[in-house]
């Protein structure tokens, strides 16, 4: 059976005390309402030690106590999306410096973990339309010959199906491709405009 809570220093001076009068384990245990082993190892540590006081145990103590460790993961479960660092300005509020990493540590244990949100904000007309502002002029590769613009009328020709006049490779030009040096010249569409 695990250890219930441990009995308060004064109590226990008080078994030791009465103890060393005379009285037996059995009168100990009735008078405290305590069981006869429990007064047994009380005075048997005090006959070792010398005293009653509990030794420190090994391993750093927490610097979240149970009560704040509670109350972080009421916080996020009501607010999903309360961060990390908002944990750490309120436990900062109570006079506890930890990181980030132990706020996410914590939670991670209680199985809370960071995540995008499922829907995201739509995006205004400002944000479509700068990704696109490079393509409204003209660009020429170094040499100068071909143009990328996709609005152009030079390199976007519209061609009328039925008509045979195919702009680029067609499947069965690429696929009777002999050698290197011919699939580039199927790619490369040379018009002398000058």
């Amino acid at each position: 059976m695990g250890a219930s809570k441990q009995l308060s220093n004064y109590l226990k001076t008080k078994i030791v005390q009465h103890h060393g009068l005379g009285e037996g384990y059995k009168k100990l245990a009735q008078r405290f309402k305590l069981s006869v082993s429990t007064v047994r190892n009380i005075v048997r540590k005090w006959k070792t030690t010398g005293t009653v006081l509990v030794k420190a145990w090994s391993g750093r103590p927490r610097k979240i106590s149970e009560k704040q460790r509670r109350r972080m993961v009421r916080t996020v479960k009501l607010n999903p999306q309360t961060s990390s660092k908002d944990q750490q300005h309120d436990l900062a509020a109570e006079g506890v410096t930890v990181h980030r990493s132990t706020i996410q540590r914590t939670l991670h244990k209680e199985m809370l973990y960071g995540r995008v949100m499922r829907l995201k904000p739509f995006l205004r007309t400002c944000h479509k339309q700068s990704p696109l502002s490079h393509l409204h002029g003209e660009r020429r590769s170094r040499n100068g010959d071909i143009q990328w613009a996709p609005t152009n009328a030079r390199t976007l020709q519209y061609q009328p199906t039925g008509t045979g006049n195919t702009l680029g490779p067609t499947r069965y030009t690429v696929s009777r491709v002999g050698e290197l040096g011919q699939s580039f010249d199927l790619f490369y569409y040379h018009r002398d405009d000058r």
